[in-house]
Formats: C-alpha cells, structure tokens, sequence
C-alpha cells in the first residue's frame, strides 16, 4: 500500500496527509521533522451572521456591479489551566518530533 500517493490516507480513524512546508532539521547528519496530530479543539470557525448582498449601476446604468458581504473568521483556541498558573495553554495539538538516524 502506497502512504503518500499525495492526496490523504485514512489508517484506524486518523487521517494522515503530507505537507511540503514542514520545517526539518539535516544538519549533525540527522534528518528530522515535525509531526503534528489535530484533535477536534484544533481550529474554531466563526461564521457571524447572513451574507449582505447589494446591487448598484455604474457608468449612467450601463455597468452593472454586485457586492457580497460576509463576517467569518478562524481562531486557534485557546484554555486556561490550573496546572501553568492560569496561563493560556493550546488544546487539542500534539506536536511529534521524529528523526531518521
């Protein structure tokens, strides 16, 4: 079975897609990288609110012109803990750090 064929692969419930732009590390002869497993707390959407659709004629009512208007937004969350002094901590990321040695 082919892993990374380029698009993503389901193993046990755990989608794994590779990435181009992961940061690795080939000095000391070491070639290493990143892993990074995204649970359900991962990224939250915010979508607030009806799209606003205007319509205006231009140019003496011969250009014709749409606008569509829409508030939404990405955040990563993040939780406070008791267990870091009530500092702000990231939720649902682990990161894995591997090496080929």
């Amino acid at each position: 079975m082919k892993l990374f064929d380029g698009g993503g692969t389901m193993v046990d419930g755990l989608m794994i897609h590779e990435f181009r732009h992961v940061p690795h590390n080939a000095s000391w002869n070491v070639a290493g990288s990143a892993v990074l497993f995204c649970g359900a707390q991962a990224l939250a959407f915010a979508d607030i609110g009806n799209p606003d659709w205007v319509e205006k004629k231009f140019d003496y009512d011969n250009q014709p012109g749409i606008s569509v208007a829409k508030m939404m937004g990405f955040l990563k969350p993040q939780f406070t803990t008791q267990y870091a002094a009530n500092t702000l901590q990231d939720h649902g990321i682990i990161v894995c750090y591997v090496a080929d040695v």
